[in-house]
């Protein structure tokens, strides 16, 4: 998304591009997601829990990084679209 506004008060225009959208998610869980499990499931994911908490999981369509915590607690990195969260968070819940 790009777009142009001109201030009314200034005689100058801001040209602006959204490069990078991040989204949160919190699903309503009852257990803690074991994300052991996950990192051996797949292989396009890092998960070292001494350095950080969280999964590292990146898929390429669309083109975005899930952080994903034990509490069901998501971060999403990456988006272009603010639209393309819901379709990333369905294909990383699915799998």
């Amino acid at each position: 998304m790009s777009g142009e506004k001109k201030n009314n008060e200034s005689n100058f225009k801001l040209d602006y591009k959204i490069e990078n959208v991040v989204a949160t998610v919190i699903m309503e869980i009852t257990e803690k997601i074991d994300l052991i499990k996950i990192s051996r499931k797949y292989d396009d994911v890092e998960y070292n829990p001494e350095r950080f908490p969280g999964l590292i999981m990146r898929i390429n369509e669309p083109k975005a990084t899930f952080l994903i915590f034990t509490t069901g607690k998501m971060v999403i990195t990456g988006l272009r679209r603010a639209d393309d969260a819901s379709l990333a968070v369905k294909k990383v819940v699915k799998s």
